[in-house]
């Protein structure tokens, strides 16, 4: 995974490292903190994107695509249930970019600009509900849902709390088979 400040510096970076037959195996895209503004133009390919690092090399990363942030924050909790490091994910917005080069042998990069954002990413937000918080509304007894962002942080807090220390394991004592024979 490689990160550009724009257009240019990927053009660039492209042109030098990568002769024109490989290109077609980049994989590029505008990394996004938040859903793109309703009625921006050509946004339909927006994805939600999970980038999963890999352990011994950092820069190396697996991405997965979802059509909605849902799929994509239950994918992540479903593999910290099965091992997943929590600190090696990545999950953000993409919009995918596609890499050409011209018959001139120039390369250039298709959108080649960001779409605007609504807002900033905010870490504890409900994307669907647009309610005032609890501290602002008195009269709200029962406890609001928790969307699927929330649940996915307690997992992940309850992932990293530390545990009480397990009593010594018992010594292993062979498989059932007569002594001498293992």
């Amino acid at each position: 995974m490689t990160a550009f400040t724009g257009p240019d510096s990927l053009c660039e970076h492209v042109d030098f490292w990568y002769p024109p037959e490989h290109r077609d195996r980049l994989i590029a895209f505008w990394a996004l903190p938040a859903r793109p503004v309703e009625g921006a133009e050509d946004t339909p390919e927006i994805e939600a994107l999970v980038l999963v690092r890999n352990h011994r090399d950092p820069e190396l990363v697996s991405p997965f695509s979802f059509i909605a942030m849902e799929e994509a924050l239950a994918f992540v909790r479903d593999e910290m249930r099965y091992g997943l490091d929590p600190t090696l994910v990545i999950v953000l917005w993409a919009l995918p970019v596609r890499i050409e080069t011209t018959v001139f042998g120039h390369v250039r990069v298709s959108p080649e600009h960001a779409p605007d954002t609504r807002r900033p990413l905010q870490v504890l937000g409900n994307e669907k509900s647009h309610r005032p918080p609890a501290a602002t509304a008195p009269h709200a007894t029962a406890a609001a849902p928790r969307s699927q962002l929330e649940d996915l942080l307690g997992d992940l807090a309850a992932a990293l709390r530390p545990r009480p220390a397990e009593g010594p394991r018992p010594v292993f004592a062979g498989f059932g088979s007569p002594e001498g024979r293992f």
